[in-house]
């Protein structure tokens, strides 16, 4: 533990509030004159003995003392607030130097004893202080006087000190009384010349012997406090290593704890990296296996062409967009068209060619879908986006796969006779 007995502080008391040059106004007094309040006092500096403390510890780190400035006087003769003082405690035996001049300024030596180390300054007085006959409106007043700021040293008196030099006196009264021999009732009558004298030695021995026993009770009462600040200053140690060994503790399980963090972090990342590496595997191979299943559809619908006996025809021309951005799929023949056919709504229109003949794309888009689906046969819907999309039935193959992207006029599938079909055609849907 630091035993700190010494320390430097800058200690400044308040300054005191300006007075008040306040001049009466009221409704029907035109003339109230000066009413201005005084200013408050500044507040002090004070030292206060306390028990409890043997070190100077608790001020290490306090390098300015401010107490509070008084308030400035108001109207109506009213006064400014005063300054809060500014208490100071400290262990006693503590004395306070100037430390510019080494000046004693005060010292502390008993429990609760208190003194001002630096007074606050007076404050101001108001206009209503100077007003007389001949001079009855005063727009003055006094400013406060300023506090007192000034760098002080503080030492405390070391016991071992105090009790050295008491021991130091016992010592040499007991020299002295050893030198002199010790005084009876025998001595006294024989070196008395007469009662008068007798009296005055009895008084004198007695007042020596007083004072011996102040000199013992002090060194006996210096040894003691001596005793328990060494006890004192022992339990603090023990409580500050104690602390220090748990703060060291707790440090390392946050050291412990900052490096499992860190270690978390680092497989998180290096995670985070591998999965990234897998999707980036997966999209890879996704984009694989679409390009093998349309190529794989295409020799299926080439090997089905070539065991029915049908070859699959070359693509037709592409006709120009139409306004809503549209080709044909195919050129063939008009054989149905959009509206009620056999008591249902027929939605869409049917175009006749041959079996095989491959169909483009109205429009770019996306596959949604490319699978059987029931009266339609072989059925593909291409999604163009803004709610507009293209679908194409009873088809022989696909070409196209879900999920697939298609430019306008990139061959989806092949016509055909799948389905609800009376003979090889396309059934073409806008939606």
């Amino acid at each position: 533990m630091n035993f700190i007995d010494h320390i430097r502080i800058q200690c400044r008391s308040g300054k005191g509030g300006k007075g008040s040059s306040h001049l009466r106004r009221e409704k029907y007094m035109p003339k109230g004159g000066p009413d201005g309040g005084d200013g408050g006092r500044g507040g002090h500096i004070i030292l206060r003995g306390n028990v409890q403390l043997w070190t100077l510890l608790h001020l290490r780190y306090t390098k300015h003392v401010i107490a509070e400035d008084g308030e400035v006087g108001s109207s109506n003769q009213s006064s400014g607030r005063m300054g809060s003082d500014k208490v100071i405690e400290v262990p006693l035996g503590t004395i306070v130097k100037d430390d510019e001049t080494g000046e004693v300024l005060c010292e502390i030596t008993r429990n609760g004893e208190e003194q001002v180390l630096f007074q606050g300054g007076r404050g101001g007085l108001g206009n209503q202080h100077f007003k007389s006959s001949t001079f009855q409106t005063p727009r003055f007043a006094q400013p406060g006087e300023p506090g007192v700021e000034r760098w002080v040293i503080m030492e405390l008196k070391v016991l071992a000190d105090r009790l050295e030099r008491s021991l130091v006196v016992l010592s040499e009264r007991l020299v002295a009384i050893y030198q002199s021999g010790s005084t009876d009732i025998t001595d006294l009558l024989l070196t008395s010349a007469d009662y008068g004298e007798l009296i005055e030695q009895s008084e004198y021995l007695e007042h020596i012997q007083n004072q011996d026993e102040t000199i013992i009770t002090r060194v006996r009462d210096l040894r003691n406090q001596q005793q328990t600040v060494v006890v004192r200053l022992k339990e603090a140690k023990e409580t500050i290593e104690s602390a220090r060994d748990a703060i060291a503790a707790e440090e390392q399980n946050l050291a412990t704890a900052r490096q499992a963090v860190q270690n978390q972090q680092g497989e998180l990342v290096s995670a985070r990296a591998e999965r990234r590496s897998v999707l980036d595997r997966v999209d890879a191979q996704a984009e694989s296996l679409e390009e093998i299943q349309a190529d794989l559809q295409a020799k299926i619908q080439e090997q089905i062409a070539a065991a029915s006996g049908l070859s699959t025809l070359p693509a037709g021309p592409m006709s120009a967009p139409s306004a809503a951005g549209l080709i044909w799929p195919l050129d063939g023949l008009f054989t149905s068209g959009f509206g009620y056919r056999w008591g249902r709504m027929h939605e869409g229109i049917d175009i006749a060619v041959a079996e095989g003949t491959p169909i483009r794309a109205a429009k770019g888009g996306t596959v949604i879908m490319a699978s059987y689906n029931g009266g339609y046969g072989n059925y593909t819907c291409v999604d163009h986006g803004s709610g507009l999309s293209t679908c194409y039935a009873h088809q022989s193959g696909f070409v196209a796969a879900a999920g697939q992207s298609v430019d306008q006029g990139q061959i989806i599938g092949y016509s055909g006779n799948t389905g609800s079909s009376t003979g090889p055609h396309l059934h073409f849907e806008v939606r």
